[in-house]
């Protein structure tokens, strides 16, 4: 009793989130039939990262669906041929982090691009109190030297 429970609110939680982003009915009755087999055969579904239990062109179709839009507004992105759009929004991955993880730390190497789809994402950054106060004593010289003139 307790499994068809957590089955019913995976389910309740991905209809939820197909109703967020207003996937197409085709696409969230394909959705549900690969859950439903996947559920059936006793195989686990991780919510957060739903995408990964669905088949290769199904996943392909709903990143279009959700990213090509978004692709088009990044500056970089704006005068690119929509058929490179597709192929960008092909190769993204999505990633879901929970509550106060680091995505990337100060320093570290990026090597990708990050595009917040969902969510809040916090930026912080290590200045010495030595630099602050180096910085705002420019600033009120060259304040100072304006005010002057």
């Amino acid at each position: 009793m307790e499994e068809k429970m957590e089955m019913e609110e995976k389910k309740r939680t991905i209809e939820i989130w197909m109703f967020k982003y207003r996937l197409p009915v085709e696409m969230k009755n394909e959705i549900m039939q690969n859950v439903d087999r996947r559920l059936e055969r006793k195989k686990n579904v991780f919510v957060e990262n739903l995408l990964r239990h669905l088949p290769e062109e199904l996943r392909k179709a709903i990143k279009r669906y959700l990213c090509f839009d978004l692709l088009k507004t990044v500056p970089v992105l704006q005068n690119m041929d929509d058929q490179l759009l597709l192929k960008i929004c092909d190769c993204l991955k999505p990633v879901c982090y929970n509550e106060h993880s680091y995505i990337v730390r100060e320093g570290d190497p990026i090597d990708a691009t990050f595009f917040i789809k969902d969510g809040i994402a916090w930026t912080y950054t290590t200045i010495k109190v030595k630099q602050v106060a180096s910085h705002s004593l420019r600033v009120l010289k060259e304040i100072n030297s304006l005010e002057k003139n």
